[in-house]
């Protein structure tokens, strides 16, 4: 009886092996895995100020959690517990992150997850959309029945899983070296070197208005907005641009309304010069008409960048954004050149995290520049600063209630990394019975719109290319007489 208990005794501790092993080896924490990761990547890493230091984490580490948090790899709104072992769950999540496109988790259908998620732990399995695309995308390689979510990763096993998935990375991600941000970024910057170009675009809008509760005698205004509109634009831009303070956009724009069934034709012009903006429309007619750029209108139109190109080109502000969001589309050949097309899919969330930076942008901007526009050097009044806080929560109302999906795909030539055209695509539907709501309790009018229920859908499309690189710059020549005089405009006619 003893030499069987010997016996059993011999076989646990042989069985057990592989695990007294296993638990022999330290467990890598959240933490290492990051600068792990981070470091493969070859991401950017900044010294933090003492004052930025995070007390809940080693000050070697601090750094890369910092920029961990400022990429959106790990999000800001879920604990991280930097010091606890990294499961292999999370460890997938931060792959993807970093080494994959992370706006195409979002795209992985149920169907998608049932096929190829064939584990039998499945049910142990929180984030699903993320290990199938690990998956999908060769960022994880399986081999086993059982995928261990929760199992805490070794030094060992996290080494070989960042080594994997950089290498997957390398074949399915990167062109030339660059990845699809940095190829996006390039050719920004190569169309801003060319200094100009022309582009030709063709504009396709389609918009419906549903509304209901409108007085009686408005019935007219509900049916032609039920009707919509559908209209056509056919634009041609001519840029050019020897620096950041000289800038000339000539465009022409061909319209059908279905409202009307009229088409027309409007032209304009805008010149920058230094600190002046000189615009020329239907209104002006031959004339300019001048806008000092030290506004506070110039100031916030400054936040998008040179405004007068963003129709054709990446406002730095947007490049910085959606950069994130830029992937590979399949290469595409015609005219005997050949192309990378790098799309950008934005949904909601992600286009209203952009806005609502940019609005307090915006209205920070309006702000400052009020602020130095006043000779007495008095702060805002509290009838100024109730009109700024309305204004906040008015946009953040109207992008609560919104619905849209935005998306891009850039041709740009192999060769010389520039554009060669670019496709555009808008959905769009907002809900605006709250905003209805709130204009009725900002409204002096006497008539009682609380009641009115509306809704817009808008989807638009256009296609714009790019041409003629690299000509001659002529810049208009204005003299006072050329200015446009407002008042003149609104003097009666006989």
């Amino acid at each position: 009886m003893k030499k069987v208990s010997i016996l059993l005794m011999a076989m646990l501790i042989i069985a057990a092996m592989p695990m007294l092993s296993f638990a022999d080896e330290a467990q890598f924490t959240k933490a290492e895995f990051l600068k792990g990761v981070l470091e493969t990547a070859e991401i950017q890493i900044e010294e933090l100020a003492d004052s930025e230091s995070l007390d809940v984490i080693d000050k070697e580490y601090a750094p890369y959690l910092k920029a961990a948090y400022d990429r959106n790899i790990i999000s800001k709104d879920i604990e991280f517990n930097a010091k606890d072992a990294i499961t292999k769950e999370e460890a997938v999540i931060i792959l993807v992150n970093v080494f994959g496109e992370r706006v195409k988790v979002k795209s992985i259908t149920e169907d998608t997850i049932n096929k190829e998620l064939q584990f039998s732990d499945n049910a142990h399995i929180k984030s699903k959309q993320y290990i199938t695309y690990a998956l999908k995308n060769d960022l994880i390689k399986e081999n086993s029945k059982c995928f261990y979510a929760v199992m805490p990763l070794t030094k060992d096993m996290s080494k070989k899983m960042i080594a994997h998935a950089k290498k997957a990375h390398d074949e399915h991600f990167v062109r030339d070296g660059l990845e699809a941000e940095e190829i996006l970024v390039l050719a920004n910057k190569k169309l801003e070197e060319e200094k100009t170009y022309k582009a030709k675009g063709n504009m396709n809008m389609d918009m419906r208005v549903n509304v209901e509760g409108l007085p009686a005698e408005d019935e007219s205004a509900k049916t032609l907005m039920e009707q919509g509109m559908n209209m056509n634009m056919l634009i041609d831009f001519d840029i050019q641009a020897q620096n950041p303070d000289k800038v000339y956009m000539k465009q022409v724009t061909v319209s059908k309304s279905d409202m009307n069934e009229l088409e027309s034709e409007e032209n304009g012009e805008v010149y920058m010069d230094g600190a002046m903006m000189y615009q020329k429309n239907s209104l002006s007619g031959d004339k300019w008409i001048k806008n000092d750029m030290s506004s506070v209108f110039s100031k916030i139109q400054s936040l998008q960048g040179n405004n007068i190109q963003n129709m054709t080109q990446l406002t730095d502000q947007q490049l910085k954004f959606f950069k994130d969001y830029a992937g590979f589309g399949e290469d595409v050949k015609k005219d005997g050149k050949e192309y990378y097309v790098i799309t950008l899919d934005l949904d909601k969330e992600a286009y209203k995290k952009f806005y609502e930076d940019y609005t307090k942008e915006i209205i920070d901007a309006s702000i400052n520049a009020s602020l130095e526009q006043k000779s007495d050097g008095k702060d805002l009044q509290l009838e100024e600063q109730a009109e700024i806080e309305m204004a906040k929560q008015f946009v953040s109302q109207m992008i609560n209630d919104m619905d849209m999906e935005i998306s891009y795909s850039f041709y740009i030539d192999k060769k010389t990394k520039c554009y060669e055209s670019m496709d555009m695509n808008v959905s769009m539907y907002m809900n605006m019975d709250r905003i209805v709501q709130m204009m009725a309790q900002m409204s002096e009018e006497d008539t009682d719109i609380s009641n009115i229920k509306m809704e817009m859908v808008t989807n638009m499309k256009g296609q714009f290319k790019y041409s003629d690189f690299g000509k001659e710059v002529v810049f208009p020549e204005i003299t006072k007489d050329d200015i446009f005089n407002m008042e003149d405009a609104a003097l009666p006619q006989n």
